[in-house]
């Protein structure tokens, strides 16, 4: 998903002095845990959100008796691979939300993009329990982009909020 900047509420000259401010201010260790502080807040309630989102997918699963047991949920292994990380960087302060790929078994990698249906992963055929002559083609359930876009507003003012608790900072030294 394309980084969008959040709307600015401040002049240019204003974020300029801003910038020049907070580079002295940033090398202090109390904003990296300050910020950090701030922002796991939004991010941990974004992944919740997600998971219930992908929890929430209809699933319908029959027991495969003799023929190998139950197969484990694909909800519950993107559940299991959906990560957060909160980095404060020379060149990009943030909160993140993924789905790892990598973190899914190798033959359902590309599952979670079929999902939500991004970019090139748009038909989703697959075989019925195995059964090679029955196919299907199986719906999309987006559940990352809708679920996380009311964050970027949420996250973009928790960082209004710590720049302002900032400037007040240097204001007072």
């Amino acid at each position: 998903m394309p980084k969008i900047p959040a709307p600015q509420k401040r002049s240019a000259d204003e974020l300029k002095s801003l910038q020049r401010q907070l580079r002295r201010y940033s090398k202090m260790p109390e904003w990296h845990d300050k910020i950090k502080r701030e922002l796991r807040g939004p991010v941990n309630e974004a992944e919740q959100k997600v998971k219930a989102k992908i929890l929430a997918i209809p699933s319908r699963t029959r027991d495969r008796g003799s023929r190998g047991g139950k197969r484990g949920s694909l909800r519950r292994k993107m559940v299991q691979a959906l990560k957060t990380n909160v980095d404060t960087t020379r060149d990009y302060t943030g909160g993140f939300v993924w789905l790892d790929a990598y973190s899914m078994p190798a033959d359902e990698q590309n599952l979670p993009a079929y999902m939500e249906r991004v970019k090139r992963y748009t038909r989703w055929r697959h075989t019925v329990f195995g059964n090679e002559e029955q196919w299907v083609t199986q719906k999309a359930h987006p559940y990352f982009y809708r679920t996380l876009k009311q964050y970027e507003t949420v996250t973009a003012d928790v960082a209004e909020k710590v720049i302002s608790a900032a400037e007040r900072d240097i204001g007072k030294k």
